[in-house]
């Protein structure tokens, strides 16, 4: 879907490229902030996997779609759901887990929507500034992906830096209500139903 890039002698997908690439800066970070957080080992292993059997899933039932879309809000909270259900059967701690989760979903989200950026889905309306895309009739669009990618950033790095500043859970939770509250006007600024 959308331009196309060129890794090594292969051409693949800059949609397809950046979801690859988002869920590895996801994992990354989860990775290192949980190893931080000392996180148990199983549980650092165990979520990636399960994200992975999820995004395998996902894409299974993407391809055979007449209209292929990935709603990340539903495979957010399914990924929120394994890390609880994680961290319950690791002894972990569910607060520092949702600390780390919320983080590494930022972090992902933010190279994840430079894809849909490229690819041209979840675009905004119709505007004078933003990229043109042949498949939404050759006008420009607000760059909506742009802007929640980059609030995306702005949220991992700010939570990142004030994390220990706060009782576990705190930064988790301040992360999924600042995206919702950016999301949701971003989300009416799209082309189409304010719902689509």
């Amino acid at each position: 879907m959308g331009p196309r890039l060129k890794l090594g002698s292969r051409l693949v997908g800059s949609w397809e490229a950046l979801l690859v690439a988002a869920c590895v800066t996801g994992t990354a970070v989860w990775t290192i902030l949980g190893t931080t957080a000392g996180l148990p080992a199983t549980l650092l292993a165990g979520l990636p996997v399960a994200w992975a059997a999820a995004f395998a899933l996902a894409w299974h039932r993407m391809r055979r779609a007449p209209a292929p879309r990935f709603i990340f809000h539903r495979h957010a909270a399914v990924g929120l759901a394994m890390a609880v259900l994680l961290a319950q059967t690791t002894g972990a701690r569910s607060p520092v887990v949702l600390d780390v989760w919320a983080i590494a979903s930022a972090a992902g989200l933010a190279v994840g929507r430079v894809g849909c950026h490229r690819g041209g889905c979840c675009a905004g309306r119709p505007a004078r500034i933003g990229p043109r895309y042949p498949m939404l009739g050759g006008d420009r669009h607000l760059p909506v992906q742009l802007l929640e990618s980059a609030w995306c950033l702005t949220l991992a790095v700010a939570a990142c830096a004030c994390q220990d500043l706060f009782t576990p859970g705190v930064t988790g939770i301040a992360v999924i209500c600042a995206y919702v509250m950016v999301r949701v006007p971003l989300q009416r600024l799209r082309q189409g139903t304010p719902h689509s």
